[in-house]
């Protein structure tokens, strides 16, 4: 199984009920090989869904460089200094307001030279 998919099939068999520590004391568990049937179907489909957008989309790795290039500095720099600002605006002094506005702008510059270099 690949690395990347372990988690997501981890999680499910979490939330369906299939690991053997995620299974309530109160309720009767699913006899083994059925269980097992169901946790072999979700490695396999974790591993299938990846594999059908690559086929499908297979410039898919452009829409998620442009995706990650647009949208990383705007969760990661830019939203944080606005609720910054938004929040404690008044409390702010003119050194860091500064501050926050330089990092404004090169965050915004940074985020459309990504976009544009996509």
């Amino acid at each position: 199984m690949p690395l990347n998919t372990r988690p997501i099939s981890t999680t499910l068999d979490i939330l369906l009920g299939l690991a053997p520590n995620s299974i309530p004391p109160t309720s009767s568990p699913a006899p083994p090989l059925r269980r097992g049937l169901y946790r072999a179907f979700i490695r396999i489909l974790t591993v299938a869904v990846p594999v059908v957008i690559a086929i499908v989309f297979p410039d898919f790795d452009r829409i998620m460089a442009f995706l990650g290039s647009a949208m990383c500095i705007v969760i990661c720099v830019i939203l944080p200094i606005c609720y910054y600002f938004k929040i404690l605006g008044h409390e702010i002094r003119m050194r860091e307001r500064i501050l926050c506005w330089v990092l404004l702008v090169v965050g915004g510059l940074c985020a459309v030279v990504g976009t544009l270099w996509t």
